[in-house]
């Protein structure tokens, strides 16, 4: 049942989009926040981790897992309905990145870093700590 769910959301994610075909870069955001963010399944969010997070990013996101698994988390910073507005290239500080900007429910807004073809950060536009917020527009500006 579990695989038949996942076969179905991959089946959606391919099919999500601007009406035109999604990057690589773009779809790797969707996945992004369909599995880790939105998803619930834990094993799927493992491998997400194990598979598409930046290699100096992936402690981060294995302590996050373990700590959501002995809290007995599920996903709880839901990010509903993404859609893909605009990606763009940019470099910082010599590394060449990928930042894909989305919109969900209720106009909040993501945008997604990925690093050499892997998920590195994302800051979202309803972030509370200022460090994120402060992220956030600094990197919408780029967008404009």
């Amino acid at each position: 049942m579990k695989k038949s769910i996942m076969i179905m959301l991959m089946v959606a994610l391919v099919l999500t989009g601007c009406g035109g075909k999604t990057s690589a870069s773009e779809q790797l955001a969707l996945d992004y926040v369909h599995v880790f963010v939105n998803g619930s399944d834990q094993e799927a969010r493992k491998k997400f981790v194990e598979n598409n997070v930046h290699e100096e990013m992936k402690p981060l996101f294995e302590l996050g897992l373990k700590a959501s698994e002995a809290n007995g988390d599920e996903a709880t910073n839901t990010f509903p309905n993404p859609k893909v507005v605009k990606s763009i290239n940019y470099e910082e500080k010599g590394d060449k990145m990928d930042a894909v900007l989305l919109k969900g429910d209720a106009d909040v807004e993501m945008i997604v870093i990925n690093v050499d073809s892997k998920f590195g950060m994302a800051f979202r536009s309803d972030a509370e700590d200022g460090l994120s917020k402060a992220g956030f527009e600094q990197l919408r500006k780029k967008f404009d």
